[in-house]
């Protein structure tokens, strides 16, 4: 092994090479170091490239446009399944709330709503309260609750007979308005107050003829439902109930420019609700009470040019009836779709008062509503609800008085079982008429007041002084007239707030104002049904 001072071979034989060439080894090159200028990178810098939508939508049509096929066709496949099951869902149970109605919320939506209070009756504090109205009389049997043994049983659908309505609007009179009151326990002061309100109504009608149902005026409630037609129906609803037409009264052109605005509204179906997106709360509200106003005007008046206007209104409406269940809701119904009592009431009215006016309507249809009623009755038919698929304890005194009401038209007994125990509740000291939080309902006023009408007596007598009274001291009768601000004459939605059922903090003061001049009218806007006027 050589040592590490000498030189390897391949060593030598390079320097002989150099010899030979007369050439020197080369120094090694020297680097010299120089700064390089620092590059400032920013972290945006460092991300991929964002592209807009189209360009993005153009790179992937150049590199994949079969999975931009794919895709597409999978997401409008999977909308098309999601809207057939919202589409059968909602035809099955029309569950949906577009907020006018003046109809109680079922018990699983109102766990949802945020806000309002809700009607849990009143504690009776004073126990001689229960003898101011006398119970009607009622066989009892040997509980002594004046009800068979089996209250869940349901009754058959019994004989259905409307009754002969002929009379129906005889006592609309101005004239007589007065003397009518004062026999059913009104004061002069009623009067005054329906006539203040009626002024109100007159200042708020729009230059084309209609009302706004939540502008206007102050607290004009919550903007979740919108309907001019149902402002307007209720307006003109006041108007007619105290005699005041087209062509007589000291209100003539007002009522007669809000008529011309209905019909030229209707639609060629028939359909007179000024929204043309089905399934709004309103419509048939807003429907039924158009064909009620028409229907009136006719009679009282006679004149012809709304007659035909009127018969594709009642058309309309028979149209929409469930075809076998029976019942009216939100948007022309199917086999499948599920009525509601509010709903319905208001309908069956419609078609009573196209009757009184002459015009025919079909008993089938009468039929099917009975067997809609006995759908939503419990204990015999003493008690209603909403709707049928409603749990029992849900009945509440706004649907009993609705459901008597309507049972009264198709021609049930007055002295019926099921309508002697039903008007006992409705005159119990829980169900007694107070303005005050959460207990005012005019809703329920509105119903129980033509169901006690009807029969009549001194419970009507004494239960009409006590609302008449109620409603009279609660109005409204000084403030300012302006416009924008005009309050004289009406009655305020959150002063306090009613029962959560009332719906007055939604539709607002014009729906008040409207409910409550046609309870104070009661006594002369219907003729009793089970007497002669």
């Amino acid at each position: 092994m050589s040592s590490r001072s000498e030189k390897p071979d391949w060593f030598a034989k390079k320097q002989q090479s150099r010899a030979r060439t007369g050439s020197s080894p080369q120094k090694p090159l020297k680097l010299r170091r120089t700064k390089s200028p620092r590059i400032k990178v920013h972290p945006d810098d460092l991300a991929p490239p964002k592209l807009s939508f189209w360009k993005d939508l153009i790179r992937d049509r150049k590199h994949g446009i079969r999975g931009l096929i794919t895709s597409t066709i999978l997401h409008i496949a999977l909308l098309a399944i999601l809207a057939t099951i919202i589409i059968t869902i909602q035809s099955q149970r029309d569950d949906y709330f577009f907020e006018l109605g003046f109809t109680p919320t079922p018990v699983a939506a109102m766990e949802n709503r945020p806000r309002g209070p809700i009607d849990v009756g009143a504690i009776n504090l004073n126990p001689d309260s229960s003898e101011k109205r006398k119970p009607l009389d009622l066989p009892k049997d040997k509980t002594g609750s004046g009800e068979e043994e089996n209250p869940d049983e349901k009754p058959p659908s019994e004989g259905v007979k409307p009754v002969n309505v002929k009379q129906m609007l005889s006592l609309r009179n101005p004239e007589l308005r007065k003397e009518i009151l004062e026999k059913h326990g009104g004061t002069i002061s009623t009067e005054g107050t329906i006539k203040a309100a009626l002024l109100w109504f007159k200042r708020q009608q729009g230059e084309g003829g209609s009302w706004q149902l939540h502008t206007g005026y102050p607290d004009a409630g919550e903007v979740t439902m919108k309907t001019e037609t149902g402002a307007t129906t209720l307006a003109l609803l006041a108007f007619l109930g105290a005699g005041q037409t087209h062509v007589a009264g000291d209100h003539s052109e007002t009522v007669k420019r809000g008529l011309d605005w209905l019909i030229h509204n209707q639609r060629e179906s028939g359909n007179f609700h000024d929204r043309y997106d089905l399934g709004h709360q309103s419509t048939y509200y807003a429907h039924a009470q158009a064909v009620i106003v028409l229907s009136e005007s006719l009679l009282l008046t006679g004149d012809e040019s709304l007659r035909e206007p009127t018969q594709k209104g009642i058309d309309y409406l028979l149209q929409g009836q469930n075809p076998t269940q029976g019942g009216w809701r939100y948007r022309p119904a199917t086999e499948l779709t599920v009525g509601d009592l509010s709903v319905t009431g208001w309908a069956l009215m419609a078609l009573h008062t196209a009757r009184a006016a002459g015009f025919e309507i079909p008993d089938t249809h009468f039929v099917r509503a009975a067997e809609f009623l006995d759908s939503v009755s419990e204990k015999q038919g003493t008690r209603y609800k909403y709707m049928p698929s409603d749990p029992s304890e849900s009945v509440s005194a706004t649907m009993t008085a609705e459901g008597l009401l309507s049972r009264q038209f198709l021609g049930a007994a007055p002295d019926s079982l099921a309508m002697t125990a039903g008007v006992n509740w409705l005159l119990s000291p829980e169900n007694e008429p107070q303005w005050k939080q959460g207990r005012r309902n005019v809703y329920e006023w509105y119903y129980t007041a033509q169901t006690l009408h009807n029969l009549g007596g001194e419970n009507w007598h004494e239960w009409y002084q006590t609302v008449a009274r109620e409603i009279v001291r609660s109005q409204t009768k000084t403030g300012s007239t302006r416009s924008g601000k005009d309050v004289r004459g009406t009655w305020d939605p959150l002063n306090p707030e009613g029962a959560y059922h009332e719906y007055a903090t939604q539709a607002g003061r014009l729906y008040l104002t409207a409910m409550c001049v046609l309870i104070l009218e009661t006594p002369y806007r219907h003729a009793p049904l089970y007497s002669q006027p």
